[in-house]
């Protein structure tokens, strides 16, 4: 196994929408949530929100022969049957799928089976993956 951690997740992304009326059409509590001028981060630097975003996070699961994998698998069951409703919402809103993933090997690859990648041409949204390598060193 290379990937031995990691979080996936699927973004929603708008400078003309609320990401409450995402939520809302899409039937689904994000994980993530800001709304166009809300204060960035602990509100500090007095930075706001251009856009709208929601999210839904979900960690790699533990002991998983694939990690990224299952947590992908995961994911798309939270929206299998919305498909119809994230390409009405499309042209408002930036649509992705990502993922990172922790490597305990410099060959740090990673491999989705045929139900995850058939799934995610169904959600019709683009893909972004990136694994980081654990340096056994650093610890």
């Amino acid at each position: 196994m290379s990937v031995a951690g990691g979080t996936v997740s699927l973004s929603a992304v708008s400078t003309t929408r609320t990401a409450a009326s995402f939520a809302e059409r899409i039937g689904l509590p994000g994980t993530t949530f800001a709304e166009i001028g809300d204060l960035r981060g602990n509100g500090r630097s007095g930075f706001r929100h251009q856009t709208a975003l929601w999210a839904l996070d979900l960690d790699c699961p533990d002991g998983a022969v694939e990690p990224l994998n299952e947590a992908l698998r995961q994911l798309l069951a939270q929206f299998d049957g919305r498909e119809d409703i994230l390409h009405e919402l499309r042209p408002h809103w930036d649509l992705r799928v990502q993922c990172w993933g922790s490597s305990n090997s410099v060959q740090g690859g990673f491999w989705l089976d045929r139900p995850v990648l058939q799934g995610l041409a169904r959600l019709g949204v683009d893909f972004i993956c990136t694994v980081y390598l654990d340096d056994p060193d650093d610890d």
